[in-house]
Formats: C-alpha cells, structure tokens, sequence
C-alpha cells in the first residue's frame, strides 16, 4: 500500500503557544493598545522583526548548538555555549501566548529552533519574543513612536512619579 501525504497550503498558519510571564503579555497588551491591533498579531510582529534583526541573532549566539545561517551571514557556535533553558526561565505568573504564523515565518523560526538544539518551537519562539520586548529598536520598528522606556515602569511607580512634588523647600518632599 502507498501512504497519502497531505498537501499544506502555503497559506496556513500554524499556532505556536510559548509560555509567557504575566509581565511580558501586560507589555505585549500596551504595544497593542497603542497600535489598536489585535495581541496575536503585535507578538508575531515582534517575533518577526527579531528574526530579522542582526544583533538579535548575534546575541543568541552564545546559546547555539549548531551553526545558524541567515542569508549571507553565518553565525557559528560559542566554544563555552550557555543552555537556553537558563534564558527562558519564567519567574512569577505565566501563562500561553498564542500566536498564529504563516508558514515561510515557521520555517526561520524551525532553523533557528535547530541551532538553539532545542526540541520545542515554543522555547525558539519565546526566545525571540522575549529578547524583542527588551530591544527599543525592534519595538520601534512594530510600533513607530511608541515609548518602550515608559511600558516598561510598573503601574504603582508611574503613579506615584504622576504626583511628583517641584517644592524645593523641602527635598524629602518627593512623592506626595
């Protein structure tokens, strides 16, 4: 007998669901509402963008197993290669992210699952999204004008800077 293989349409996504802490996905939410576009979207934009970005790739570096190319350019292997599980380490609340990739997105993003040397699309996919949400360049990128400094401040600091006191007179004066 002779096995079928199934046709994949070239325009089918594919899910991928990392686990993201809560901090992340609030970050993820703010990029969003800023953009007025859904979260799913803003995570494979970000995801997208790193992909693309040079120092990205350069500083996962560190963390491949296996040669990683990316058009012209190669990046080989560290000697003393760090274990990307240490970087993916979530602390405090997580939960899935689901994001929705076409399938040429899901080919890099499987290249560069292969030269992380893990087994889990979702490890290579958090990864990126993770570094992206630390890069000021690559959410300038995915969202022009948006200020990733100030995303970044936790909600009870930014209301307490709101309430800033200009009284010289007295210097402890700081926060009313």
């Amino acid at each position: 007998m002779q096995e079928r293989t199934r046709k994949i349409r070239s325009d089918k996504k594919k899910e991928i669901r990392p686990y993201l802490a809560s901090v992340h996905r609030m970050w993820i939410h703010r990029i969003a509402r800023y953009l007025q576009s859904p979260e799913g979207e803003v995570g494979v934009s970000l995801v997208e963008t790193a992909l693309g970005h040079a120092s990205c790739l350069e500083h996962f570096q560190d963390y491949y197993k296996r040669p990683y190319q990316y058009g012209n350019l190669t990046l080989f292997p560290k000697p003393n290669r760090k274990e990307i599980e240490s970087y993916l380490v979530v602390k405090g609340e997580r939960d899935r992210y689901k994001m929705k990739f076409t399938q040429p997105t899901v080919m890099k993003i499987e290249d560069f699952q292969l030269a992380l040397g893990t087994s889990f699309l979702a490890h290579a996919t958090h990864a990126l999204l993770k570094y992206a949400l630390y890069e000021d360049d690559i959410i300038e990128r995915v969202a022009p004008g948006f200020n990733a400094t100030e995303m970044r401040v936790p909600p009870l600091l930014k209301a307490k800077v709101k309430s800033f006191s200009t009284d010289k007179s007295n210097p402890w004066n700081i926060v009313k």
